[in-house]
C-alpha cells in the first residue's frame, strides 16, 4: 500500500483546493519547473531534476478517474505536495537501462485546477 508524505511545509499551502495555483510550468530535456502561487501572492518555483515521468491532469477528472485507484494512490494522499512511497506507478514504472530504479522518486502536486504525477531523481523549491 502506497504512503504519501507531505512536503506543504515548504509551500505552507495546507492541503486545500485554493490554497495553490499553477502560474507555469515548463520542460526542459530532463528538467521540468513547475511555477505555483499561494493565495497570499507568494510564488515558488519547483525544479524536478532527472525527470523521467511527469503526467498532469485537470483536477476533477482526475479525481473521477483516480477513485477507482487504477494507477494512482489517490485515497493516501494527505497535502498538495509530497512524495509517494510504494506507489502503483511507481512499482509499474520501468526506467531506462542507464538509470538506477532506486534514484527514482514520485513526486506528487495537487493546485487548484491541476494534479501532477513526477518521476524524478530530485526536486528543489525556490521562492521567487
Amino acid at each position: 500500500m502506497a504512503r504519501f508524505v507531505a512536503h506543504d511545509e515548504y509551500l505552507q499551502a495546507g492541503f486545500a483546493r485554493d490554497s495553490l495555483f499553477l502560474v507555469e510550468a515548463k520542460r526542459r530535456g530532463s528538467r521540468l519547473e513547475i511555477i505555483v502561487e499561494r493565495n497570499d501572492d507568494t510564488k515558488f518555483c519547483l525544479i524536478f531534476k532527472g525527470m523521467l515521468f511527469s503526467c498532469c491532469a485537470e483536477l476533477d477528472s482526475f479525481e473521477r478517474t483516480a477513485g477507482n485507484d487504477y494507477l494512482f494512490d489517490w485515497n493516501c494522499i494527505t497535502g498538495n505536495f509530497g512524495e509517494l512511497f510504494d506507489s502503483r506507478l511507481m512499482s509499474s514504472f520501468l526506467p531506462r537501462s542507464d538509470v538506477d530504479p532506486e534514484s527514482c522518486h514520485h513526486y506528487f502536486l495537487a493546485t487548484y485546477d491541476d494534479i501532477f504525477n513526477i518521476i524524478a531523481e530530485s526536486v528543489s523549491i525556490e521562492a521567487i
